[in-house]
């Protein structure tokens, strides 16, 4: 008797006659428990199926790699690879560096990426430590400029506001009588018989 074409056997999948009897079959991907076929789950005990840059998920008789976000499926449809970002439509303004699982958006110097956005916002050089040293810092749109009181220069690289001597300016000297430089200023001495009013 053929219990696979007479319909005689109760195999849940593939039925084989054999002599005096049948067996039943599975597809690829079910393991045989008796008569029934039982998906094997690809995904559990080792997670490696799909590599470490996937998520597993089981499906009847097989399973499916799904990539996390900033990568895509390779050919052979396990692995994992980087998606170049930069070489798609990326909204970056001033230049674009993929990353592994995403991207960044360059800047140009005194710029910098916005948190949330990818967009270039002015970078305020003056919040936190005093680039300026002793003078004030006012933050400019791509830069800073470093002011001083009068009577003093900012000195690129020292720490901050220099005393200007007036008195050593030459040619340029604004005392007729002599000169004297003071802390932020100066003062102007008087010709013989003459003294400055208020010094008694």
């Amino acid at each position: 008797i053929d219990e696979c074409s007479s319909k005689q056997h109760n195999c849940q999948f593939m039925c084989v006659n054999t002599i005096g009897g049948f067996t039943c079959k599975c597809p690829p991907g079910f393991t045989q428990h008796q008569t029934a076929c039982i998906d094997n789950n690809e995904c559990s005990a080792q997670n490696t199926a799909c590599g470490t840059r996937a998520a597993c998920v089981n499906t009847p008789g097989s399973f499916n790699c799904e990539c996390s976000k900033g990568f895509s499926l390779d050919g052979t449809g396990v692995e994992c690879e980087d998606v170049d970002e930069c070489g798609s439509n990326h909204r970056c303004q001033h230049g674009c560096q993929n990353m592994m699982g995403g991207f960044r958006c360059g800047c140009p110097q005194g710029y910098v990426q916005h948190y949330q956005w990818n967009q270039c916002v002015d970078e305020n050089e003056c919040q936190g430590a005093s680039v300026c040293g002793s003078a004030s810092c006012y933050n400019t749109l791509g830069s800073f400029k470093c002011v001083c009181p009068s009577g003093f220069d900012f000195e690129q690289g020292g720490s901050g506001c220099q005393d200007v001597n007036e008195c050593s300016g030459g040619s340029s000297n604004p005392c007729m009588y002599g000169c004297s430089n003071t802390d932020g200023g100066y003062q102007c001495g008087c010709p013989g018989g003459f003294y400055r009013a208020g010094q008694g």
